[in-house]
């Protein structure tokens, strides 16, 4: 992770999976060849906000959300079932000063419906619980509720990116 164009740092605790970078990138990227094919805005429009993507499932590695702040510029709520892990990536997306870009929440395994609103307008919600394989899902932070409808977010409170 530590190239001349992505210099992300990274850390991952013993018994925590390695995830394969390039295969991440490679899906990031596809996300953000289908984003680019929504319309442009007309010259009196105002361009929309960074995609804030909800990733389900992120893990000790946090990779998604650190690839996508730091390739793309995207906003990101993770969430996360194990409390280990969820402090790995928190520990991750310190160590890499993404801390206003992504916002790791432990979710305990339940399912109470959280909210989050990124800063500048849009918001994501959830309800239920991720599944064992966790997943992500992505959203223009235009629109309310496109960003978690489907599932995943969970529990309970708030964050503001």
């Amino acid at each position: 992770l530590h190239t001349p164009s992505l210099r992300l740092r990274w850390r991952l605790p013993a018994g925590h999976l390695c995830p394969p970078v390039p295969s991440r990138i490679n899906y990031l990227l596809w996300l953000e060849d289908l984003l680019r094919l929504r319309p442009s805005p007309r010259a009196d429009e105002q361009a929309p906000p960074p995609p804030l993507v909800l990733d389900i499932g992120t893990g000790a590695s946090a990779i998604y959300p650190l690839l996508g702040s730091a390739l793309l510029g995207w906003r990101f709520i993770a969430s996360e079932i194990d409390e280990a892990a969820a402090e790995a990536a928190r520990a991750n997306v310190a160590l890499n000063g993404l801390d206003d870009e992504i916002c790791v929440r432990f979710t305990g395994g339940g399912g109470g419906g959280g909210e989050a609103n990124p800063a500048g307008g849009g918001e994501a919600r959830g309800g239920g619980r991720g599944g064992p394989e966790g997943g992500s899902g992505v959203g223009d932070g235009s629109v309310g509720g496109d960003s978690g409808d489907s599932g995943g977010g969970g529990g309970g409170g708030r964050a503001d990116l």
